[in-house]
């Protein structure tokens, strides 16, 4: 395996024609007021790319039985993401914010995250240094908690119990989080899901660095009222 031309390789150009697209046709006010595109590159990250690329199962199994194997694996990975996070930074300038998408630190080992998935994840975040990086993740990092803060991220966007992310971390990374996009944005009321936001901040927002923020993607059908909701609780706090 070879690293990746976003150019040329799978659907990466079409969604730089897309980018393109967008800029030359979108009213300006969506990049002007709203910073839309502008600056911005979005990925998954290295690691869950490689378990992606040969089947979660055969990238656990090479722990144990092929570990070089995957660390080259994660060689190409890495350079590919960075490669695609470049051919976005030139189709939409020079990169103001940068947001990786990996949950795999979630399912291994502390052991494990340290040698398959803390170099390659670090990396990536240490390449864009001028950008606003931002970490996705919002399985169960309980046991790697205290080294996402290393991984070079300003912000965290986590799932875990605010709590226990505000006191490990919360002096060391921006938080984002953490209502839960189904069992709250989208199965409960406009006023239970204020009720939940405003515990939330309660609980994460002293001190600063937090961001009110879903713990996910929302769902398909989650309700504007909802949204409206959550935005109405940050905006009347304290």
């Amino acid at each position: 395996m070879k690293p990746v031309n976003p150019n040329r390789d799978g659907l990466m150009p079409v969604a730089l024609e897309h980018y393109q697209y967008m800029w030359d046709h979108l009213d300006r006010k969506y990049f002007d007021e709203w910073g839309c595109l502008d600056g911005v590159a979005v990925t998954v990250g290295p690691v869950e790319t490689a378990g992606l690329l040969i089947d979660y199962q055969n990238f656990f199994i090479g722990f144990y039985e092929a570990p070089d194997r995957i660390k080259s694996l994660l060689e190409v990975t890495t350079e590919s993401i960075l490669r695609w996070v470049g051919a976005q930074e030139k189709a939409n300038g020079r990169l103001k914010q940068l947001i990786v998408i990996d949950h795999m630190p979630a399912q291994v080992s502390a052991e494990q995250f340290e040698e398959f998935c803390f170099p390659y994840l670090e990396r990536v975040f240490r390449e864009y240094a001028h950008a606003v990086r931002l970490y996705h993740n919002e399985g169960n990092v309980h046991h790697v908690l205290t080294r996402i803060a290393d991984l070079g991220a300003d912000i965290f966007h986590f799932g875990i119990d605010a709590g226990v992310a505000k006191k490990a971390i919360g002096d060391r990374v921006i938080l984002m989080g953490n209502i839960h996009p189904v069992n709250v944005l989208l199965n409960r009321s406009p006023a239970e899901v204020e009720e939940t936001s405003r515990s939330c901040l309660m609980t994460a927002a002293p001190g600063g660095n937090f961001i009110l923020s879903s713990a996910g993607g929302l769902a398909p059908g989650t309700p504007k009222e909802n949204i409206e909701a959550m935005g109405r609780a940050a905006s009347l706090w304290p």
